[in-house]
């Protein structure tokens, strides 16, 4: 779902909640659409704020708010995408702090509105399904302490016992903060290859057949299937290995390979929804693009998507950047077709 449409949604739901005939069902299904993403919260907060300042501004009701409301909707940033200075202005006048202050409540409400939700996340029951759409991310506490963090597009299947902590990555990507807990080993399947934490902090990226497993914090055990294999042989060498702190490693066609002289903070970097490529193929750049966006959408139109390689640090939700970067190669044409950048060859 793209920002303008969020902001329409938001807009709505303000007017909803406001009407007089607003009870607890209507109560209900804002709750749940809060939950399914931060931006939701977001964007509902800067409607809020942006109708306390007005009636601070125009108690009299002259302009029409609900117009503006509507306007702003249209055309609302991600708050996300605006920095904070580094030092706050200072209020100078007792007028302007009074004016500032239905911001600031509206602010405070919100907030602890999604802090409530916060903890409505938190899974307790050691069991259950996490789904992320295109563009969004999700954090949720698990029943043992467990911090999951999923990235854009994913699944994720979570399966505890009292023997074991089981989750499977069905699709997509996500980060887990493991809590100790001695007696129950804390596995991650993706795919045919298993991820045991030892403690640890690791993100896991799982990408048509192959999985990268990049360990923050701690130790993790990576084995590329589950069946066993003689302890010193070739060919367990080749399906196991231990990943320290800073280590990465790519499970692909059965075997297990360590990466060399990689940047941890880059396998992690879509925390702050930055994509960094490497002398990646255009075809994988243009696919990770499209994992964060609905619209526009990049497509190659008979190229070949191995033939050109990139290098470069990307906001994940800017396709148009790539769109410019590309523009300026004299071998392709990059234009614009209803909803789609399609990339060719000249």
């Amino acid at each position: 779902m793209d920002e303008r449409q969020i902001a329409e949604e938001a807009v709505q739901w303000f007017e909803t909640l406001k009407a007089p005939a607003s009870g607890a069902r209507q109560h209900a299904g804002f709750a749940q659409w809060l939950k399914r993403s931060p931006r939701n919260v977001q964007h509902f907060l800067f409607a809020t704020t942006l109708d306390h300042s007005l009636q601070s501004i125009d108690p009299q009701r002259r302009l029409d708010v609900d117009a503006m409301l509507a306007e702003a909707g249209q055309t609302a940033i991600p708050m996300r995408k605006t920095p904070l200075p580094a030092t706050a202005p200072r209020l100078r006048k007792t007028g302007i702090r009074r004016a500032v202050w239905p911001i600031a409540a509206g602010i405070a409400a919100t907030c602890a509105l999604a802090a409530l939700l916060w903890q409505q996340t938190t899974n307790t029951s050691g069991r259950g399904s996490y789904v992320t759409a295109v563009g969004e991310q999700r954090t949720f506490q698990l029943a043992d302490g467990s911090i999951l963090q999923m990235n854009t597009g994913s699944r994720v299947q979570v399966r505890f016992s009292a023997q074991a902590r089981d989750i499977e990555l069905l699709e997509g990507e996500a980060l887990f903060k493991v809590a100790q807990e001695a007696a129950r080993p804390f596995r991650v399947q993706a795919g045919d290859s298993v991820i045991q934490a030892l403690g640890t902090q690791f993100n896991v990226y799982r990408r048509n057949k192959e999985v990268t497993v990049a360990v923050l914090e701690g130790r993790v055990a990576v084995h590329a299937d589950s069946s066993p294999a003689e302890t010193g042989s070739a060919v367990a060498e080749k399906r196991s290995a231990v990943l320290a702190a800073g280590e990465t490693a790519r499970v692909e066609d059965g075997a297990v390979s360590r990466a060399q002289n990689t940047d941890i903070s880059n396998a992690v970097a879509w925390r702050q929804r930055r994509l960094v490529f490497k002398v990646s193929p255009l075809g994988e750049v243009v696919a990770e693009f499209n994992r964060y966006n609905r619209a526009p959408r990049l497509r190659l139109d008979g190229i070949d998507g191995n033939a050109r390689h990139y290098t470069g640090t990307f906001d994940a939700d800017d396709p148009e950047s790539l769109a410019l970067l590309l523009s300026q190669d004299a071998t392709l044409e990059v234009r614009r077709d209803g909803g789609e950048i399609v990339i060719r060859q000249r």
